[in-house]
């Protein structure tokens, strides 16, 4: 891998500081954000702080930020991986906001006296969020605002890693997702929450729309990790550096890797990190059949609205092993990273959705090993 030191990051992203926020990241996810409040997964909170290690190997840097904070639970691990010089930024409509009825999804119910003292828990009693913490207390929609240009949303330097977990209707995941796309570095990565929830198909659709009508060529974003809570996306300039990584992790290397960048041999070892090793690598097409499949029933038929197509033509298409139409098909195809834990998730799902159970044990079989060099 390349040298984490690069001196033309925004931040000190030397390898000491950078292996100080990886081991302060590591305690948050061992001491608070494992039990705090909210709808996070212990693999998810794993694969962050192993991501942020290896963007920090690679000397990207930046600002750090999530809309729809909820109670902090996901944000104090974001907040750790930051190194000397990164900024923090939330968005969320709080408690103002929901009397307002801006939390029109009703997907979460963010207090800001609660995401405080989660932070300050996480980060220690000196951690001011009022100075150290650029907040936009109100609706996403505002970040697309001529006046929002003007605030720390936009004139802070572009963002490292950011969550996308605010509204979770279509309109406003699309608005989000547009906007993070906007505001990310190169080799940035944006965290997509509920990509996958059934009970929550706005967010999957989003994605859909945002390959459809914004990134047909994926030239903005590509999905570079699929999990059951989350999809993760980076910009086509650090994808295949990013899937090596990950694939380095998956192949055994992780712990050590890892504590290159934990502080050494104190570094805490989570019991669960063996999800490094539960990972494979599938097509994007794969990814696109993913986003399709929380369709909910329509006149008694599992429909893509969009698509106006049925379950039985979908069938015989994966019978043809001719792929859905669920992103656009970029001009060279590429892999994803995808836990096993999501893939036994759709193998024991699919009898309630359009794909065949055989194509997911096919899948499982041929793609059962992470390897970033494998064509498709």
């Amino acid at each position: 891998m390349s040298s984490p030191c690069s001196a033309s990051a925004p931040c000190d992203s030397s390898c000491h500081t950078a292996a100080r926020a990886a081991s302060r990241a590591w305690r948050v996810v061992l001491r608070v954000a494992l039990n705090a409040s909210g709808w996070v997964t212990p693999s998810d909170l794993i694969w962050t702080v192993s991501l942020a290690a290896i963007q920090h190997r690679h000397g990207v840097c930046g600002s750090v930020g999530e809309i729809g904070v909820h109670h902090g639970a996901f944000f104090s691990v974001l907040a750790a991986t930051a190194v000397g010089g990164e900024r923090l930024f939330a968005c969320d409509v709080f408690e103002e906001g929901q009397r307002a009825g801006f939390n029109v999804d009703h997907s979460g119910r963010g207090s800001r006296s609660r995401f405080f003292g989660t932070l300050r828990l996480a980060l220690g009693a000196g951690f001011d969020p009022e100075r150290e913490l650029a907040l936009a207390p109100y609706t996403s929609l505002r970040l697309h605002d001529e006046e929002a240009r003007q605030t720390d949303a936009w004139t802070m330097p572009r963002f490292r890693m950011l969550s996308v977990d605010g509204g979770h209707i279509e309109v406003v995941a699309f608005s989000d997702l547009r906007w993070a796309a906007g505001r990310l570095a190169p080799g940035g990565l944006v965290a997509v929450d509920d990509a996958f929830s059934p009970a929550w198909p706005g967010v999957s659709r989003a994605l859909r729309d945002f390959f459809h009508l914004f990134d047909r060529k994926h030239e903005r974003l590509r999905p570079l990790l699929a999990t059951t809570k989350k999809i993760y996306l980076t910009t086509p300039s650090h994808h295949s550096k990013y899937l090596h990584a990950i694939c380095e992790l998956s192949h055994g290397s992780g712990h050590r890797l890892l504590q290159e960048y934990g502080g050494g041999d104190d570094l805490p070892h989570p019991k669960n990190s063996s999800v490094w090793h539960k990972v494979s690598t599938v097509p994007i097409d794969f990814i696109g059949h993913m986003l399709m499949l929380t369709e909910p029933p329509v006149n008694g038929s599992r429909l893509d609205p969009v698509l106006n197509t049925n379950a039985r033509g979908l069938a015989k298409r994966w019978e043809r092993e001719q792929p859905m139409v669920g992103v656009p098909k970029p001009h060279e195809s590429y892999s994803v990273a995808v836990s096993k834990e999501m893939m036994r998730f759709l193998a024991g799902t699919v009898s309630v959705n359009a794909m065949p159970p055989g194509v997911m044990q096919k899948t499982m079989k041929v793609y059962g090993r992470c390897n970033p060099s494998r064509r498709h």
